[in-house]
């Protein structure tokens, strides 16, 4: 004999029915509104990569360096993605916090990279010669700085006579002896980087005293 047929009967219509079927359009409807925000935050973030890529190309970086502002845009979370162009310092703020903490490549490159992307008037030296060490260094400029094998970036919070207090960002701080040898770092366009070479001592709350030989 052949198999019965089964027959699908809609269940009768009832409020507990209603009920159901009004909660599953509910979870339908937020399910596509969830994918539609994730989506659009996905696309805002997209055009800030965009946009910091087009930055960075006509700031002329190197390969090397547009691989670390890869590395930086990866690392921040979605919502921080989406706002990184918000303020005017907001860029600045999230790639030097996280070149304070990254590894892997000479500080002195990270002090390039951030020179080359900051809007902000940088003194300009034709040569070399005519840097006069701590003397030209301005209070707030951005340093780099290096001790033995460790390297790291550091700010200048306050200017000495013949000596400046340095601020190292960053946790490379308690990687430093209380006394020691110091190569600083500074920035300026037309002739790249310049080190001053000296002695410096912990101070305290990542504070360092930095005097040239």
């Amino acid at each position: 004999m052949p198999p019965e047929k089964v027959i699908w009967l809609w269940p009768k219509s009832n409020a507990y029915s209603l009920l159901q079927f009004l909660i599953l359009l509910f979870i339908i409807y937020l399910v596509f509104k969830i994918i539609g925000h994730y989506t659009r935050r996905s696309e805002n973030a997209k055009l800030n990569w965009y946009r910091l890529n087009h930055i960075a190309t006509r700031r002329g970086l190197r390969w090397s360096e547009r691989r670390i502002l890869y590395q930086f845009f990866n690392h921040l979370t979605l919502r921080h993605r989406e706002t990184l162009f918000h303020s005017k310092y907001s860029m600045r703020k999230e790639l030097f916090h996280f070149l304070a903490n990254h590894e892997g490549e000479d500080a002195g490159k990270y002090l390039e990279l951030l020179n080359k992307l900051d809007t902000i008037e940088k003194p300009k030296l034709q040569r070399r010669e005519n840097f006069q060490g701590l003397i030209d260094l301005e209070t707030e400029e951005l340093l780099a700085f290096r001790v033995k094998k460790l390297s790291g970036l550091a700010v200048v919070s306050e200017k000495l006579d013949g000596q400046i207090m340095l601020s190292i960002k960053g946790k490379k701080y308690n990687q430093l002896p209380n006394h020691f040898s110091m190569h600083a770092l500074a920035y300026r366009s037309g002739v790249g980087l310049l080190s001053i070479h000296g002695k410096a001592q912990k101070m305290s709350h990542n504070l360092v005293l930095f005097s040239a030989s």
